[in-house]
């Protein structure tokens, strides 16, 4: 079949000539170089062997494709003891034992029920993420985005929630959707390493730090799959460096990426970035100085630390008076260095479990600070996480609308510039992005703490 594209005569021709063949090339090259990964030998109880690898599962069968590129579907009780319990900790993430160790747990905890139910999440619970990520899936954009004006921050936000339940682009239901997401950000990049479409507007720099991370979590993913993405590893590997390289002298980012003046950044701002230098320190793709850029970005973290256990905005003041919404933003940047805020992490996650609220109808809506709070105190644990999981779980799921997003928190709320509030479209995807992540937080990570 011979297909035809037609476009204008204007500036905008050769970019969109562009799209349509990276897009042929990310659809059609994951189907034929997935295939070329991680092949065994599986073995029948007869004792016949066949090299395949695993491409899905039903409850009574495994489909397995030879490096032929031919599909066999095997009975899993004829396989051998061994075949059928590798068989057991398949998903459509494929092997995942391989994954960086923090991102494994959503692989195999989604999987168990079992496994599930110790970690704090329900059956209800995971209802209310499915129901999230289809609503997601129907409202993405043709060109694979979400929202409007701040679109890399959506779609990075969207594909995290799908990565976080282990949705890959080999998942049945939600592969495509996956794949659409990652060329619509790798698309945003022209050499220069910045992911946005906003470089004009000071606030970019939160929605490169966003992109950056779900590309270095995908990135992971692909890696495990033998995926190849075109231009996905020299993509995230610029983003990350530009990242590393325009930190602020402070050890915080700040607007614009400016790196010297008085402002000296923000916790908010810090926070996304630390999670994006994560993710990047686990495709084990080379940077420069990232050790030392985390090491900036903890130390201008724990300055920020009020006596009381509280972390303030710029500085150890709050915000919102009596009360510091960014605890679990810096709570959670000090946990990937557990040893040397030790301290630190302890008061900090007291003061959460002490002042946490949410309850919709009330003033204490802040899904922005929930969900740092929500991760860092997963990672915590103990008595303070199931205290602080007695706040968010339910609250979460009775609020959560038919149709998979959430309700608006209507009134003055105590939080700081809160995007997720309204009934827009992007103020709708934000909120269901949040909401979602926070669900998931039962095993979209392991604990970063002793």
């Amino acid at each position: 079949m011979t297909m035809t594209y037609r476009f204008r005569k204007n500036h905008n021709a050769p970019y969109k000539l562009c799209r349509v063949w990276f897009w042929i090339l990310v659809v059609v090259a994951p189907m034929v170089l997935s295939v070329n990964g991680q092949f065994r030998d599986f073995r029948n109880q007869e004792g016949k062997v066949i090299k395949a690898m695993m491409i899905r599962k039903s409850d009574t069968h495994a489909t397995l494709v030879t490096p032929q590129n031919k599909e066999y579907e095997y009975e899993i009780a004829k396989l051998s003891e061994a075949d059928q319990e590798y068989v057991a900790q398949w998903n459509d993430i494929g092997d995942f034992m391989y994954l960086p160790g923090a991102m494994r747990a959503r692989c195999s905890a989604t999987m168990d029920p079992e496994q599930l139910t110790k970690t704090g999440a329900t059956a209800e619970s995971e209802k209310a993420v499915m129901k999230a990520l289809r609503w997601m899936k129907s409202t993405q954009a043709p060109d694979g985005s979400w929202g409007e004006k701040n679109k890399s921050a959506m779609t990075g936000l969207a594909l995290l929630a799908y990565l976080g339940n282990c949705k890959t682009p080999l998942s049945e239901e939600f592969g495509e959707t996956v794949l659409k997401a990652v060329v619509f950000l790798t698309s945003l990049n022209h050499g220069n390493g910045k992911l946005s479409q906003n470089t004009g507007d000071k606030f970019w720099p939160y929605e490169h730090a966003i992109a950056t991370q779900a590309l270095a979590e995908m990135l992971c993913v692909c890696k495990q799959l033998s995926i190849t993405i075109p231009n996905l590893n020299e993509i995230t590997q610029k983003a990350g460096q530009f990242l590393i390289d325009h930190q602020h002298e402070s050890g915080s980012w700040d607007y614009g990426y400016d790196q010297t003046g008085p402002r000296g950044g923000d916790l908010s701002i810090a926070a996304w970035h630390v999670e994006a230098l994560k993710a990047l320190q686990w495709t084990g793709l080379p940077f420069n100085n990232h050790a030392r850029c985390m090491e900036q970005a903890m130390r201008y973290i724990a300055n920020n630390q009020h006596a009381g256990g509280g972390f303030g905005y710029t500085s150890q003041k709050s915000l919102n008076p009596g009360l510091f919404s960014l605890t679990g933003a810096g709570v959670l940047g000090l946990q990937y260095s557990p040893k040397a805020y030790r301290a630190q992490i302890v008061s900090g996650s007291a003061y959460i479990a002490q002042n946490a609220s949410l309850e919709w109808g009330t003033p204490d809506v802040d899904l922005y600070s929930h969900y740092f709070m929500s991760i860092a105190m997963k990672n915590q644990g103990g008595d303070h996480w199931k205290k602080y999981n007695a706040v968010l779980r339910d609250e979460l799921i009775k609020n959560q609308n038919d149709d998979g997003t959430w309700k608006n928190p209507e009134g003055k709320l105590r939080a700081m510039a809160p995007m997720y509030q309204g009934t827009g479209s992007e103020n709708v995807i934000y909120r269901t992005a949040l909401c979602t992540l926070m669900l998931e937080v039962y095993y979209r990570y392991s604990p970063t703490t002793p």
